[in-house]
C-alpha cells in the first residue's frame, strides 16, 4: 500500500508476444519520453524507473493482484478453496476446479486471455522487463559490488528469479528465456526446470554480491528486493530444487515435449543425490549467514506473531523487522484481505463492503495445534462478522461477531479487525481490492529453512535449536519442546517436527502446498486430513476429547461480550476440559458443532469429505496446464505434457 513512487516505466508490451502478436514494436526498449537504452541505463535515476516497471507488473490484473495469489496454494490438508464442494466445481474450469485438481487446458476465469494478460503471460512480461533491465545495466550501467547501480542490477536478478520460481512451482517445465526478446526468437520451447533452477540459483549468488542491505540508498522498505531477500530466496529455491515434484518419466533432453505424451511421476527434481546435498548446503549457508548478519530479525516475544499481522494490516513497511519482502499494493489494488481474511457480511466499522474470503481452513487444522500455541488463535477464527443475527439482537449496528461452522473456520492473519481504523481508515474494497500487502518472505522461514537444512545434512543438533527458537515464540518459556511427539534425537523424528512447525507457522502464506510437493506428500497429506475429518465428526481417536461424559458430542455455546461486538465462544477449544455447561440464566446460545447439520444433512458429511479436499488426482494434477489459447498462439511451439 501507499507505495514506492517509481519514476518511469518501460514501454514494453511483452505480454502481446505471448499471444502471437505479429506486430513487433513492443520489442524496442524505449520510454515514452523517447530516451534510448544507453541514456536510461547509464543513470541511476532512470534505471530505478525501469526497475519500478517490473514491480508495476505485480499489480496487473491476473498477476499477483488476483490470480497468482487468490487462485494458488490450495487445496492442501489445511487450506481449502471456498466452494470446492459446489456441484459445478469439477466442470467450471475456474479457481474451484483448480483447487480440487480437475483443471484442463481449457481453464477459464481469466486464465485464458486473448490480450496476453493471463497469469502465464503476465509472469513472462515481468521476466522480459527484468531481462531488459539486466542487459541494459550490464551494457551501459557499469554495475559494481557496493554501488547503487550494482544494487539495481542485483534487484533485477532477484526479481527475475522470483518470477521464474513461481513459473516452475505452478507449471513445471517452462521456456527458459534469459535475454531480451528479439524478432527472430519470440517463441522458444520448454526447458527442463532443472536448467532454470541452476540459472536462478547462480543469479542469486551474484545478487548477493551486488545487492544492497536494508537501509542503503532507496532500499528502506520491504517492498524492495534487497540483499536479505536475495539470500533467503536463494535458500527457498535451492530447498525446492532439492525436493520432489511431478516430473517427466523420460527426462532425456533429446526427447521432445509432446502433447500429453508423458504422464509424469512424482520423483526428485535432481536425481543425483550429490546434487541434492549441494543444494542443501546452499540452504544452510544462506540461512545461517543471514541469521548471523543482524539483518534478519526473528522476534522472540509471544505477542510478536500477532504483531506481524497487525503490521501487515496497518501498512507498516519499514525494514528491520521480521518481514523480509512483501508484494506492495497501492490502495484499491490487490485482493489479499478478500482472499485470505475473515468474513464480513457488509460495510461495518472495519470494511467498506462485504468480504467473503476465497480460502477457509480444513476442519481438522484447528485441532492439530497443541495447547498454549499462540499461533492458533491468530491463524484461525470460528467466528465471522455480521450486521444482524436474530439470536444476538444486541449486536452492534456497526457489525459484530457470530459463530461460524466447523466447515468454515476462517483464517485470521489478514483479519480487518487488526486495522487501526482511526489512524488508517477502513479497508477500502474497490472491486474486492483493498491494497493490503502480501508477505513473501519472513525471518521465521529463514529459521525453519536452517533447521531443515541441518536435519537433511545430518549436522549439528539436526535443527533442534532452530525449531526451539520458533516454538519459544509460539509457547513462551523453553518452547514446550517436551510436547513434540517425535524422537528429536533422530533425523526422521526431527524432520517430522520441522514439517509440523512449518504447517503451524505458514498457513495461508502460499507455502504449505509447495512444501508438501517437495516432500512428495501432497496427496498423502490430504488423504490423512480426510480420515481425520471423518474422525472429528464422530469424535473418535484423537478427537474423543470432544465428547461429553455421556458419550455425546459436546455442544458449543456462545454469547456477545459486553462490548456487543466480540463473541465469547466455549467448547470449540479441545483443551477446555471438562466441557463447559452454562446456567440457563447466563444467556448463552447453544449450537451443534462436530455433528452440525444443514437442511437435515451433516455439515461434514461423507460426501463433503470426499469432495472438499480433491476430486482429481493431486499427484497427477499438481501442475497447471498451458492453456489452449497460448498453445495455438505460439504456433504450437508450446505444448502440454503430463496427460493434458
Amino acid at each position: 500500500m501507499k507505495h514506492i513512487a517509481f519514476k518511469s516505466f518501460l514501454a514494453i508490451a511483452c505480454a502481446a508476444a505471448l499471444t502471437g502478436c505479429d506486430d513487433m514494436p513492443f520489442l524496442q526498449v524505449e520510454t515514452e519520453s523517447g530516451m534510448d537504452e544507453s541514456v536510461i541505463f547509464s543513470k541511476v535515476e532512470t534505471t530505478e524507473g525501469q526497475i519500478g516497471s517490473i514491480y508495476h507488473t505485480m499489480g496487473e490484473t491476473n498477476s499477483y493482484r488476483n490470480n497468482l495469489t487468490n487462485n494458488m496454494g490450495v487445496n492442501t490438508d489445511i487450506e481449502l478453496q471456498s466452494g470446492s464442494t459446489d456441484s459445478d466445481a469439477p466442470t467450471a474450469q475456474n479457481r474451484r476446479t483448480l483447487a480440487i485438481y480437475m483443471q484442463t487446458a481449457n481453464l477459464q476465469d481469466n486464465w485464458s486471455s486473448d490480450r496476453g494478460r493471463d497469469p502465464f503471460s503476465q509472469l513472462y512480461s515481468a521476466i522480459e522487463r527484468c531481462n531488459c533491465a539486466i542487459a541494459g545495466i550490464k551494457q551501459y550501467g557499469d554495475p559494481q559490488p557496493g554501488s547503487q547501480m550494482g544494487a539495481l542490477y542485483a534487484e533485477a536478478l532477484t526479481l527475475r528469479a522470483f518470477f521464474y520460481f513461481d513459473l516452475i512451482k505452478y507449471w513445471g517445465d517452462v521456456p527458459a528465456r534469459f535475454e531480451p526478446i528479439q524478432a527472430d526468437n519470440v517463441w522458444v520451447p520448454k526447458s527442463d526446470r532443472a536448467v532454470i533452477y541452476d540459472q536462478i540459483i547462480a543469479d542469486l549468488k551474484i545478487a548477493d554480491e551486488y545487492g544492497a542491505w536494508p537501509g542503503q540508498w532507496s532500499y528502506t522498505t520491504v517492498e524492495r528486493a534487497n540483499r536479505v531477500f536475495a539470500k533467503a530466496l536463494r535458500a527457498r529455491i535451492a530447498m525446492s530444487a532439492a525436493g520432489k515434484a511431478l516430473v517427466r518419466v523420460n527426462r532425456d533432453f533429446e526427447n521432445p515435449y509432446t502433447v500429453g505424451g508423458d504422464p509424469g511421476e512424482i520423483n526428485w527434481v535432481f536425481p543425483d543425490e550429490a546434487k541434492r546435498t549441494e543444494l542443501w548446503r546452499i540452504v544452510k549457508t544462506e540461512c545461517e549467514e543471514l541469521l548471523a548478519s543482524g539483518y534478519c530479525n526473528m522476534p522472540t516475544e509471544q505477542t510478536s506473531f500477532k504483531q506481524f499481522w497487525v503490521d501487515i494490516m496497518n501498512d507498516v513497511i519499514s525494514t528491520g523487522r521480521e518481514s523480509i519482502f512483501e508484494i506492495g499494493f497501492r490502495t484499491g489494488r490487490g485482493r489479499v484481505a478478500h482472499t485470505f481474511g475473515a468474513y464480513h457480511d457488509g460495510a461495518d466499522k472495519y470494511v467498506e463492503k462485504k468480504i467473503s474470503p476465497n480460502f477457509v481452513a480444513s476442519p481438522v487444522y484447528y485441532y492439530r495445534f497443541q495447547e498454549g500455541d499462540a499461533r492458533r488463535d491468530v491463524t484461525l477464527l470460528p467466528t465471522k462478522y455480521v450486521l444482524s443475527d436474530a439470536d444476538l439482537p444486541t449486536g452492534s449496528k456497526q457489525g459484530f461477531q457470530t459463530i461460524s461452522s466447523i466447515d468454515k473456520f476462517y483464517f485470521g492473519k489478514f483479519r480487518a479487525e487488526y486495522r487501526d481504523v482511526a489512524a488508517n481508515g477502513k479497508l477500502t474494497n474497490s472491486e474486492n481490492d483493498e491494497g493490503i500487502n502480501f508477505p513473501v518472505m519472513r525471518a521465521a522461514d529463514v529459521v525453519l529453512m536452517a533447521a531443515e537444512a541441518n536435519c537433511m545434512l545430518g549436522e549439528g543438533d539436526l535443527g533442534y535449536s532452530y525449531v526451539q527458537q520458533i516454538r519459544r515464540r509460539a509457547f513462551g518459556g523453553d518452547g514446550a519442546m517436551d510436547k513434540i511427539p517425535y524422537n528429536t534425537g533422530s533425523q526422521a523424528g526431527m524432520l517430522s517436527a520441522i514439517k509440523d512447525e512449518r504447517m503451524f507457522e505458514f498457513a495461508e502464506e502460499l507455502i504449505r502446498k509447495q512444501d508438501l510437493i517437495r516432500w512428495g506428500e501432497l496427496k498423502e497429506a490430504m488423504d490423512k486430513a480426510k480420515e481425520e475429518t471423518a474422525e472429528l465428526r464422530e469424535c473418535i481417536g484423537d478427537f474423543n476429547v470432544l465428547l461429553n461424559s455421556d458419550g455425546e458430542p459436546r455442544r458449543v455455546y456462545y454469547r456477545l461480550n459486553s462490548d456487543n461486538e466480540t463473541l465469547e465462544v466455549r467448547n470449540v477449544d479441545p483443551y477446555e476440559q471438562p466441557a463447559f455447561v452454562p446456567n440457563a440464566a447466563d444467556g448463552y446460545i447453544e449450537t451443534r458443532w462436530t455433528d452440525a447439520t444443514s437442511d437435515g444433512e451433516l455439515t461434514i458429511s461423507d460426501e463433503w469429505i470426499s469432495k472438499a479436499y480433491y476430486q482429481g488426482d493431486p499427484d497427477k494434477r499438481q501442475l497447471l496446464p498451458i492453456v489452449n489459447l497460448l498453445i495455438s498462439s505460439s504456433q504450437y511451439v508450446l505444448v502440454n505434457d503430463y496427460g493434458y
